[in-house]
């Protein structure tokens, strides 16, 4: 059994990004379990098999990195493992479904009550990728829902950019392709399918 504990704290961004993978390859090839501990969100996610998220001496989640990341199951998990957005709407139950009213206007139909009361106030996390954007007069996206809208503090990243997407009512951190920015700040900002994670309100103060 291989125990490390934060082996990479003190080093430098790029030395660390090396070290990952010669740490990754060397579990591999002698065939040792290895017990990583990081405070590092992306280092948990890029290195790990299995990921267990602890919070004052309690588990909160385990399993695969993907599966933490994209099904958190508590606010905690959503908001520790990489860049969040929380977004308020309020829950209507409508029989077997549900429709949910976000913040800015935007309404989802279809949506399963996961326990939640007609008329919960609850809370949707949406990480920077879950979006899909395009430039104004390009059509509407998700099937005619989602926030029409103006991109600023834009950051070039290559391929892709990260910035605020804001609309009446809300602000969003998000990342696009780098070819929307030719087009103006005017963009359509829809949401991918499967990437809605929600939790009632209350439950935000929960850890």
């Amino acid at each position: 059994l291989l125990l490390l504990d934060e082996p990479l704290a003190n080093l430098d961004a790029m030395v660390r990004e090396q070290l990952r993978g010669e740490i990754r390859d060397m579990q591999r090839r002698a065939g040792v379990t290895a017990v990583y501990v990081t405070h590092d969100q992306s280092e948990a996610l890029e290195i790990a098999d299995h990921v267990v998220l602890m919070d004052q001496g309690r588990v909160l989640q385990q399993g695969p990195a993907e599966e933490l990341y994209r099904s958190p199951k508590t606010p905690f998990a959503a908001e520790f493992l990489g860049a969040v957005n929380k977004i308020p709407g309020v829950f209507h139950a409508n029989r077997q479904t549900g429709v949910l009213e976000l913040a800015g206007g935007l309404r989802l139909e279809g949506i399963s009550p996961n326990g939640f009361a007609d008329g919960e106030q609850v809370v949707a996390y949406l990480r920077p990728e879950d979006f899909d954007l395009s430039a104004a007069g390009q059509g509407s996206l998700s099937g005619g829902t989602g926030w029409k809208g103006r991109l600023k503090d834009a950051s070039f990243r290559g391929e892709t950019i990260r910035a605020l997407f804001v609309s009446d009512g809300i602000s969003l951190k998000v990342l696009a392709s780098a070819h929307l920015l030719s087009g103006g700040p005017d963009v359509f900002c829809g949401l991918k399918p499967g990437r809605l994670n929600i939790f009632k309100k209350e439950a935000e103060h929960e850890f």
